[in-house]
């Protein structure tokens, strides 16, 4: 089972996630579900695009690509059906 430390290198490359990582862990019901918690970060990437902040992005794909060449496959499934998509859509 993956924990929230798995994905840890594509929260380190968006340091402008870490003041809402850090609330979003303090919650009364949070649970370390790296499912559920990704959509956290994918949800401030997009609020930083639409904002117009890329600056972090280039960092972002390098850290995942950096993930994935490594990833196991709940990983890599992680990191692509469940960060990718919540981008997306």
């Amino acid at each position: 089972m993956l924990t929230d430390d798995d994905w840890q290198p594509l929260r380190d490359a968006v340091s402008s996630f870490a003041e809402r990582w850090r609330a979003y862990v303090e919650q009364p019901w949070y649970e370390s579900d790296p499912a559920y918690a990704v959509s956290e970060l994918a949800r401030h990437l997009v609020d930083e695009a639409a904002a117009g902040r890329t600056g972090e992005l280039p960092a972002f794909f390098a850290a995942l690509d950096d993930l994935l060449a490594a990833a196991s496959d709940e990983l890599y499934d992680l990191a692509t059906i469940a960060l990718l998509e919540d981008i997306v859509y």
